[in-house]
């Protein structure tokens, strides 16, 4: 097969995963395309927060956003409903590369579309949707992920190939600027560089130099990234006279015990009782079917099923480190996106190397799709419901 047969292919893929992705997205989240207001809503739906605002909190990008829809004259409340259904299509375009990086080439379609799935119903992502407002900063730092995913992935290849300057250089810019938007970005990166990478190297035969080196170039960018944006973020606060804001700056270390015992807390709600948007029991079953997976798996594969397995644990804790650094405790969902990342990847890794039951295993993570999708719903009726009251009670303040 020709190059120009294999992108063909690859795009037939993409679209019908795509498809399924979007489906899932709009079943488990399309609530979020009614009005609604979260507290910033209220806040903010008549005047903006102002571009140093952003700026205390590391986010230059989110600050050139909100410079331009001011001059264009728009609230970003008042402009939510396009957004939404934009950030729709880069949600579910950055979700499909993600899976089908993941896909091994013998597999079937249907087990990157699982995965997609997943990722699509989970209600962290949801929690970010709660907030009217920030739908437009959330579409332009997923579409950026989405840039950084399409020139980060032929560097991921171990096998020499041409030089990926252009390809690095690409990949560094867009992750900076993502990270720009929202720092929770830099947790979606790792969350989908991580899983990609592991598989490569238990996958490739050469253990050389070689790989060694294709690793090296390959993690470049978000180590490249991450010194882009804090370098940014240092010229443009102390040009500019900007005092970061609390939670934007490092937590002392004697303040660290603390720390790690309120940090503790938070992994057991989210790898074993449960969060107040994602059951205790959907959690618990998660584990029990990579668990499975690794006795479903065929010979060869039984490496990834573990890796599977150990990775969303130690992906879950990643996503957490921005709130253990950070000088003040504050662990809100929405910032946990990466979470469903991890679990839909290692679910991808975990049924593509299953042998036998791969059906049932598949089955199993549908159920939990299910599951994830019926969280996701709730917390928009939840929303709606708070919103009908606060509407109920400024109609008899004003009738008074």
């Amino acid at each position: 097969m020709n190059t120009f047969q294999k992108q063909s292919v690859f795009r037939h893929d993409l679209l019908k995963v795509f498809l399924c992705v979007f489906g899932a997205l709009v079943l488990s989240k399309g609530i979020s395309l009614l009005p609604g207001y979260a507290a910033d809503d209220y806040t903010l739906a008549r005047k903006e927060a102002g571009v140093r605002f952003f700026l205390t909190q590391g986010r230059f990008t989110e600050a050139i956003i909100q410079k331009l829809t001011n001059q264009l004259g728009f609230y970003w409340t008042d402009i939510y409903f396009t957004n939404t259904i934009l950030l729709f299509i880069a949600y579910g375009l950055l979700i499909s590369l993600c899976v089908l990086a993941l896909r091994p080439r013998e597999s079937a379609i249907l087990i990157p579309c699982v995965g997609g799935v997943i990722i699509a119903c989970h209600p962290y992502f949801s929690a970010l949707l709660l907030f009217r407002e920030a739908s437009i900063n959330s579409l332009f730092c997923i579409t950026l992920l989405v840039i950084f995913v399409h020139f980060w992935l032929p560097l991921s290849r171990l096998q020499p190939g041409e030089a990926a300057y252009k390809n690095i250089l690409a990949a560094t810019l867009a992750l900076c600027l993502a990270i720009g938007c929202y720092q929770a970005a830099l947790s979606i990166a790792l969350c989908f560089v991580i899983p990609v990478l592991a598989q490569e190297l238990l996958l490739t035969s050469n253990k050389s130099t070689t790989a060694t080196r294709y690793f090296i170039k390959a993690a470049s960018p978000v180590v490249l990234a991450i010194v882009a944006y804090a370098l940014i973020n240092l010229i443009l606060k102390s040009s500019l006279g900007i005092v970061s804001e609390d939670r934007s700056k490092f937590l002392s270390l004697s303040a660290l015990p603390n720390r790690l015992v309120e940090a503790s807390s938070l992994w057991k709600a989210l790898l074993i009782s449960g969060t107040p948007i994602s059951s205790g029991f959907l959690t618990i079953f998660q584990a029990l079917l990579l668990m499975a997976g690794i006795l479903c798996a065929r010979q060869g594969r039984t490496k990834i099923s573990i890796v599977a397995f150990l990775l969303y644990p130690a992906l879950t804790l990643l996503s957490t480190a921005p709130f253990i650094v950070s000088a003040v405790w504050w662990p809100v969902h929405r910032a946990l996106a990466s979470v469903g990342i991890a679990l839909g990847l290692v679910a991808v890794m975990s049924i593509a190397s299953a042998g036998r039951f791969q059906r049932t295993l598949i089955a199993g993570w549908l159920f939990v799709s299910w599951g994830l999708a019926l969280h996701s719903s709730s917390m928009f009726m939840d929303q709606l419901r708070v919103n009908r009251w606060d509407l109920h009670r400024a109609q008899l303040i004003a009738w008074k």
